[in-house]
C-alpha cells in the first residue's frame, strides 16, 4: 500500500503533512492485524513530512489489534510528527510510541480498548515526553490507575491539557476530586486544561460511609471546574461514582446507573447504559431522550424485569409521554431482559424514527411481536435495514419479511 510502487504514492508521498486512514470492516483478523502493523512499519517512512496522523477503523467498535510486541523495533520513527491520533488494542503502545522515536510530539489521542498490566508494562517503565496535549479513552473496566496510569501521566511534565474517559474497577477509593486534585493536578504545572469522564465502580464500602457528592467533587470545584457528580449503592455492598467535567464535550458516554441527573448531552452519539441490580424504567428512558438528543447509537444492558409494566390498562387511564431519540439509527438490546424490547419497539413507549440496525435476541422479537403479526412494534421495525441476532435461527417465518420490509 505504502511504497514506491504506487504512482500517486511516488508523487506525494513529501507534499502530504495530514493523513488520515480508516481501514473498514471487511478484512478477516489477521488481515487487519498485519495491516495496521503495515501501517505502523512504514507510513512513517513513506510519508518525510508527514506531521499529523489519524488511524482508526471505519467501526468506532474495532481497535487496532496490535500491541507493541507486533511492531519492530524500527517501526515509527519520525521527526515530523507532532500530533497523532489512534485507536489501539494494548495500551503498551502508548509507551512504545513515548520511548523518544516521536522525538517532536506534542499532540497524542489515543483511543484504548484495553488497559491492563503486561510483562512490556510496568509502573516504573519511562517515557520520554514533550506532549502538551494528551487524550486517554478507555470504556473498558481498568483495575491499574492507580499502579500504571497515573504514574505514567505523571511523566508528562509539559501537559497544557489532558482528557481522560475511564472506568476504574474494583479500587478501595473512589477516584474523586480530591484524588483528582493530588494524583493528577497537583504535580502538573503548566496544566490549563482538563476534561474529564471517570466512573469508578465496585468500590466495596458501607452505604452509610459514602460521603455526599458534593463532597467527594469540592477539591475540583475550588479549583474552578465546572462538573456533575452522583453516587450509587447496592446490595451487594458496592458503590460508585461517576465524576465529569462540564459542559460534556466528549462524543461517548457509559452509564452504569438508573441514578445519571438530569443534563443536556448535545455532542454525545453513542450511549451505554448498564445496571445488573435495578431496572430501568420508562421514566428513565424518557430522561435519557431528553439529555441525549442527537443519539446515534444506544446499547441496553439489564437482565432485571421492569416493574412498572405498562399495559393497555395504564396507557388508557394515564397519558404516556413517548420518549422520542429523533437520531438513533443503532439499537442493541441483545443483553437485556425482555421488557426492554417492549419499550423500545412499541410505538406507545417510543419513537424510533431513524432505525436502521437492531442488535436483539431473536426469541424476544418473536414473542414481543407475536410471531411478526401485531402492530404495536410494526411503526418502529418498518425502517430497519439490518437485524443481528446472537443466534441465527435456520428458517423464518413467512410473514417475517412482510414485518421488516427492507431488510
Amino acid at each position: 500500500m505504502f511504497n514506491n510502487k504506487s504512482a500517486i504514492i511516488y508523487t506525494l508521498k513529501n507534499q502530504i503533512s495530514h493523513l488520515a486512514i480508516m481501514i473498514n470492516e471487511e478484512h478477516v483478523f489477521d488481515q487487519k492485524k498485519e495491516l495496521s502493523r503495515m501501517v505502523f512499519t512504514d507510513v512513517f517512512q513513506t510519508f518525510t513530512n508527514l506531521a499529523h496522523l489519524q488511524f482508526y477503523f471505519q467501526d468506532h467498535y474495532s481497535y487496532l489489534p496490535i500491541s507493541a510486541v507486533d511492531l519492530p523495533l524500527s517501526a515509527c520513527y519520525s521527526s515530523h510528527i507532532v500530533c497523532l491520533n489512534i485507536k489501539i488494542f494494548d495500551f503498551d503502545v502508548c509507551y512504545y510510541l513515548l520511548d523518544g522515536r516521536l522525538s517532536q510530539i506534542h499532540t497524542l489521542i489515543v483511543n484504548v480498548q484495553r488497559i491492563r498490566q503486561t510483562s512490556m508494562v510496568n509502573k516504573d517503565k519511562k517515557i520520554v515526553s514533550n506532549l502538551k496535549c494528551f487524550s486517554l479513552i478507555s470504556l473498558r473496566r481498568t483495575t491499574v490507575y492507580d499502579n500504571l496510569i497515573v504514574p505514567f501521566i505523571s511523566q508528562m511534565f509539559y501537559l497544557e491539557k489532558l482528557v481522560l474517559s475511564l472506568i476504574v474497577y474494583n479500587r478501595r477509593t473512589f477516584v474523586d476530586g480530591n484524588s483528582l486534585v493530588n494524583d493528577i493536578l497537583s504535580p502538573m504545572l503548566y496544566l490549563h486544561t482538563f476534561i474529564f469522564n471517570i466512573i469508578t465502580d465496585g468500590v466495596r464500602v458501607l452505604e452509610e460511609l459514602i460521603s455526599p457528592p458534593d463532597v467527594l467533587s469540592h477539591a475540583l470545584v475550588e479549583r474552578g471546574y465546572d462538573l456533575d457528580c452522583y453516587t450509587d449503592y447496592n446490595p451487594l455492598s458496592r458503590g460508585q461514582y461517576h465524576i465529569y467535567s462540564l459542559p460534556f464535550v466528549m462524543d461517548r458516554i457509559h452509564i452504569h446507573s438508573n441514578k445519571f441527573p438530569i443534563g443536556l448531552f448535545c455532542t454525545v452519539r453513542y450511549l451505554y447504559v448498564h445496571d445488573f441490580i435495578h431496572p430501568f424504567e420508562h421514566e428513565f428512558f424518557l430522561r435519557i431522550s431528553q439529555c441525549f438528543p442527537l443519539l446515534k447509537e444506544f446499547v441496553v444492558f439489564n437482565p432485571n424485569p421492569q416493574k412498572k409494566k405498562i399495559t393497555e390498562e395504564y396507557q388508557n387511564e394515564k397519558t404516556l409521554v413517548v420518549a422520542k431519540f429523533s437520531y438513533l439509527i443503532r439499537l442493541n438490546l441483545c443483553g437485556s431482559y425482555i421488557d426492554y424490547t417492549k419499550q423500545f419497539l412499541f410505538d406507545c413507549n417510543t419513537c424510533l424514527p431513524s432505525l436502521r440496525t437492531l442488535h436483539i435476541n431473536y426469541e424476544h422479537l418473536v414473542m414481543v411481536t407475536e410471531n411478526f403479526a401485531n402492530t404495536a412494534a410494526r411503526t418502529n421495525c418498518a425502517n430497519l435495514k439490518r437485524l443481528i441476532f446472537d443466534l441465527q435461527p435456520m428458517i423464518y417465518p413467512e410473514n417475517f419479511f412482510r414485518y421488516f420490509p427492507l431488510l
